[in-house]
Formats: structure tokens, C-alpha cells, sequence
């Protein structure tokens, strides 16, 4: 029984394990979306747009990574390319990931390409996430109006999306092993400048005699 039909028949599966109950969606507010409130949260801590590009990336690597185990992938590039119909039935049967198979059905309208398939699957992710971003941020602090938001945006799009490419072929060359992770990248490293430069600036405790 593969993973994903286990899930069909079994309607409680998630509830008995933490493993099992991990999911892949977009739903930002989600429990069980813990890659992409990870990236909310760079913004909101005002990380650089190449940082936040790097944590895009990470994002969708570990998503193509995770998702065939939850869905078949090479199921769903394959019926793709015989157009949205073929595509739409193979993602109802989808418990899990459904989000990420729905996108795949949705791309299937435009192209049967697998490469472009999954290059439109990730940038459309990306652009939902990144809209239930927005509602949350926009007015604040950091972001006062929707054209400050759109200004960062536009600048964490034009970074990634020349990336994507790159990662939708190699998910497209071995859908079912999913991409290897990219090496530690800029999004680390200031995420470990902060916690140092914060440890150094701690007063000291204590009294001296």
C-alpha cells in the first residue's frame, strides 16, 4: 500500500502519530506548516532579500523533498503531461499535499513540460505564501503600506526565481528522491550573526570581589 493511499482509506491516520500528522500546505497558520512560518518569520525579524530568498529556497526544497512521501509526484508529472484533466483526477486522490497537487493540475492548463510544471508550482507557492504574508504584516511597523511589502517582494521574486528553474529540474530528473538541500546560505549565516552580536551585548552577570 503506498502512503498516500493508506491516507485515503484510513481517514484517521494523522491523528495516531506526529510523523504522520506532518503535512505540506498553504496554509500559512497551519500547525503543521512549519517551513514556511519560518520564512514568515524572517521577514518579520527584517532579514535581507537575498536572506529571505535563501529561505525561500530552503523552503522548497525541503517541501519537493517531503512531498513523495505524501503524494505521487511522478504520477501527477506524468498524467500532467496528458493535460489537466488527467492531472485534476490523480490530485483528488491526494489527502496530503493536496495544496502542491492542485497546483500541479492547475500548471497542467498552461503546460506539460515537467521542468515548467514544477517552476510554476513553486512560484505559485511562493506567491500565495507570500500574499497571507502580507495581510499580516501590512500596515505595521516594517511594512506601512502595500508598497513598501510589494517593494520587498518584488526584490525576494527576482532572486528566487532564477533558482527555481535550477530546482524544478532536478525534482523533474528524480521526482520521487526529491532535490538535495542547498549548502548553509546567507539566511544562516545573519541568523547566526544576530544570536552572537545578542550574546555579546548580554551585560554580565554577577558581582566581582
Amino acid at each position: 500500500m503506498l502512503p498516500w493511499e493508506s491516507d485515503i482509506r484510513d481517514p484517521v491516520a494523522d491523528v495516531r502519530s506526529p510523523e504522520m500528522a506532518e503535512n505540506e500546505t498553504l496554509d500559512l497558520w497551519s500547525p503543521s506548516n512549519r517551513r514556511w512560518q519560518a520564512f514568515f518569520d524572517s521577514i518579520v525579524r527584517g532579514d535581507s532579500p537575498d536572506a529571505l530568498a535563501d529561505e525561500a529556497i530552503a523552503c522548497l526544497c525541503r517541501i519537493f523533498k517531503r512531498l513523495p512521501s505524501l503524494l505521487p509526484l511522478k504520477e501527477l508529472l506524468d498524467a500532467a503531461r496528458s493535460g489537466p484533466v488527467a492531472a485534476k483526477r490523480v490530485a483528488r486522490r491526494c489527502r496530503r499535499g493536496r495544496d502542491y497537487a492542485e497546483l500541479m493540475a492547475q500548471q497542467a492548463s498552461f503546460q506539460s513540460d515537467p521542468v515548467a510544471i514544477i517552476t510554476g508550482v513553486a512560484l505559485a507557492a511562493l506567491d500565495r505564501i507570500l500574499e497571507q504574508i502580507k495581510s499580516k504584516v501590512v500596515p505595521g511597523q516594517a511594512f506601512p503600506d502595500f508598497c513598501e511589502f510589494t517593494k520587498l517582494r518584488n526584490a525576494v521574486v527576482m532572486r528566487v526565481a532564477p533558482r527555481i528553474e535550477s530546482l524544478a529540474r532536478k525534482v523533474a530528473e528524480a521526482p520521487d528522491q526529491g532535490p538535495r538541500m542547498p549548502p548553509v546560505r546567507k539566511a544562516e549565516r545573519e541568523r547566526q550573526q544576530r544570536a552572537l552580536l545578542a550574546f555579546s551585548l548580554q551585560p554580565c552577570s554577577g558581582t566581582h570581589g
